[in-house]
C-alpha cells in the first residue's frame, strides 16, 4: 500500500491474485494521466 499524500496527489495498492500482479491507483486526474504510458498494456476501469 502507497498511501495518499498531498505530495504525490495519489495512492496505490499492488496486489497479487491469479499469479498475476496488479497495481490499482486513484488520485487527481492531472496525476494519474501523467503516470500512464500509450505503449503499457493498460484495462482502465472508471
Amino acid at each position: 500500500v502507497f498511501p495518499f499524500t498531498s505530495d504525490r496527489k495519489r495512492m496505490s495498492v499492488v496486489v497479487r491474485s491469479n499469479g498475476m500482479i496488479k497495481m490499482y491507483m486513484k488520485g487527481a486526474d492531472s496525476i494519474v494521466k501523467g503516470r500512464l504510458s500509450k505503449e503499457n498494456k493498460l484495462n482502465l476501469d472508471d
